[in-house]
């Protein structure tokens, strides 16, 4: 009677199995209207487009290269020192003002400049003295790495 039950309950595990097994899996359809677009973007995508004509190519090479002639990668360094470092550019004086004195309570001198774009005040903060393109870069990188208000700084050609 034991081995009965054991087996009755072994072949409805079976049959349970065979059944949930059985039967078409349906198709997955895209779970999102982004899914539904990229397929119909990538069927899409398969046109043809048409050959360009020889004479219109040769002229987009020639205006390709006068480009590239005419852009130096990096400005040249002559020495001449005649560059600024800007730190910061604020609408707010009293801020200005304030990274003014920690920069000068740690020994960097600096000027406030102001200078009204679009009827906005802005209150530029710039290191003293002037620079090699060279010297403005490294101060730069200094400038930034000791004080926690400087994020970045724009070299400014001046003469």
């Amino acid at each position: 009677m034991r081995n009965a039950k054991i087996i009755f309950t072994l072949l409805l595990i079976a049959l349970l199995v065979v059944v949930s097994s059985c039967g078409k899996k349906p198709k997955k359809e895209p779970k999102s209207l982004v899914e539904k677009k990229s397929t119909e973007m990538k069927k899409e995508e398969t046109v043809i487009p048409e050959p360009e004509q020889p004479a219109v190519v040769e002229e987009l090479k020639k205006k390709e290269l006068k480009k590239k002639e005419v852009k130096p990668e990096k400005p040249v360094d002559t020495g001449a020192k005649v560059f600024e470092v800007q730190v910061l550019s604020l609408t707010n004086r009293y801020a200005a003002e304030l990274q003014h004195e920690e920069m000068l309570k740690k020994g960097v001198r600096t000027d406030i400049s102001e200078y009204i774009k679009d009827g906005e005040t802005y209150y530029r903060l710039r290191l003293e003295g002037k620079y090699s393109r060279h010297g403005a870069e490294e101060i730069g990188e200094k400038v930034k790495r000791n004080f926690w208000g400087i994020t970045d700084y724009w070299i400014v050609k001046t003469g």
